[in-house]
């Protein structure tokens, strides 16, 4: 999937008919994802919400194409729960942001890693979680750790 370099500069759902039907797909698909997801980590917590969007998902292959094609739909579902978490009905943080991306990775058959970092800064810890395609962060900035 080849998108014009303008999918970096949107921001808001009013552009929705600006998008190809793949970006749009990712974009409701994480708009109905966001807030279930975070629903279901306060009810089910972590390990049991991940099992059931791995199950939701299906078993993990890797799909046909170029690698480079799957990179770009995999940034490209990055780029859509960005967008839809930052809606007043998707606003989440980066747990259930990397939770839905991770689920609709797993859904496309893209092989990513879920990651969550902890440390401890000042006696207080501080926690992040992203989702890795091919070792490289997908939502968030190539040095996070």
């Amino acid at each position: 999937m080849k998108r014009n370099a303008d999918i970096g500069r949107f921001t808001k759902p009013s552009k929705f008919q600006s998008l190809s039907t793949q970006e749009k797909r990712f974009f409701l698909q994480a708009m109905v994802s966001l807030p279930l997801v975070s629903v279901g980590l306060k009810t089910l917590g972590y390990q049991r919400l991940r099992r059931l969007l791995a199950k939701v998902a299906g078993r993990q292959t890797t799909p046909r194409g170029k690698k480079a094609d799957v990179g770009n739909i995999a940034q490209a579902a990055a780029q859509m729960v960005h967008v839809a978490a930052r809606t007043r009905l998707g606003r989440a943080n980066c747990l259930p942001r990397a939770l839905t991306l991770w689920g609709l990775l797993r859904r496309q058959r893209i092989d990513s890693d879920l990651c969550i970092g902890v440390q401890k800064n000042s006696g207080t810890i501080q926690a992040h979680a992203w989702v890795e395609y091919q070792g490289r962060p997908l939502n968030e900035a190539p040095d996070v750790q």
